[in-house]
């Protein structure tokens, strides 16, 4: 069965962000089998912390991800060509910490800029141009994810957040241009909600390319699922899993506090976590991974 992981952003704007270890604490007391974490937040360990990460990871029995992007001063796709060398030499260092820390993926907006709006009218040509900048850098920055046995995965978004690619169809063309088994795509019932026009269909179509490396779940609101009310299809969406036969990770996504940077970040304007404490945030993620593991489970049981 799937490894059910949780997204440390979660646990941001609560009395638990103090730092990673205590929110791998939390993660575990969740009963989840995935820790994702953003990569500034490994990157900033020095090395002997990495490999206590790693350590207590491992005496969890839990595994690492890492997931988040690049900005607007590491840019890729930058046309500043010094912009682009600096997301170069710093997804370079991002991979190496994650393969220190354990982690054998990177997943996100690692191609562009999250959140980039393009500076003038945006029709197929500037696009494609903008595009084939990011191709260029990545180029470059995958050979070191295969040396390292880390999987790049570039993350699908809504149109809110980027514009290079905002379908499993578009994100899969993109995948190909860089003819790497190491490339491939993070796709995320929150943004599928919003671009595709059929979400079980996009699965589809990313397992059947071979792209299919990561998987991000959610309510449409991104709370937790699992936890009363939601209108995502989780069904359909699970059977579709099966369907497909995928077995990499299934994240639980969810951003619930406000007042913190990472709210400000995707727009968390109310507190979505009912006003939980502490416990009960971690007895909520509990719930949530436990509703994903029942609804993976073979019919019948």
């Amino acid at each position: 069965m799937n490894k059910i992981g949780l997204h440390v952003g979660y646990w941001m704007g609560s009395v638990g962000d103090s730092d990673i270890f205590r929110m791998l604490d939390l993660t575990h007391q969740a009963g989840v089998d995935v820790f994702e974490v953003l990569p500034g937040l490994v990157l900033n360990l020095s090395k002997q912390e990495r490999q206590h990460l790693r350590q207590k990871i491992a005496e969890y029995g839990m595994e690492l991800s890492i997931n988040g992007g690049l900005n607007e001063t590491n840019d890729i796709s930058a046309d500043d060509a010094a912009i682009r060398n600096i997301g170069i030499d710093y997804s370079k260092r991002v991979l190496a910490a994650a393969a220190e820390a354990g982690s054998d993926r990177w997943s996100g907006v690692n191609f562009s800029a999250w959140r980039r709006r393009p500076c003038c009218i945006c029709d197929v040509a500037e696009k494609e141009r903008i595009r084939d900048l990011s191709i260029d850098s990545l180029k470059q920055i995958l050979p070191t994810a295969e040396d390292l046995g880390v999987t790049y995965c570039f993350e699908v978004v809504n149109r809110y957040e980027q514009f290079l690619f905002n379908t499993v169809s578009e994100g899969i063309e993109f995948c190909e241009l860089l003819d790497s088994e190491h490339a491939k795509l993070l796709i995320d019932v929150y943004h599928m909600n919003i671009e595709e026009d059929h979400m079980m269909d996009a699965i589809r179509l990313a397992a059947k390319s071979g792209r299919f490396g990561h998987f991000h779940v959610g309510e449409t609101n991104r709370r937790i699922p699992g936890n009363g009310r939601g209108q995502m299809p989780w069904g359909d969406i699970f059977a579709t899993l099966q369907e497909v036969n995928y077995q990499e990770y299934i994240t639980m996504e969810s951003f619930v506090r406000m007042g913190c940077q990472t709210a400000l970040n995707v727009s968390v304007w109310r507190d979505l976590s009912n006003g939980a404490n502490l416990e009960q945030m971690v007895e909520d993620a509990r719930n949530g991974a436990q509703f994903i593991r029942r609804s993976l489970e073979p019919k019948g049981k």
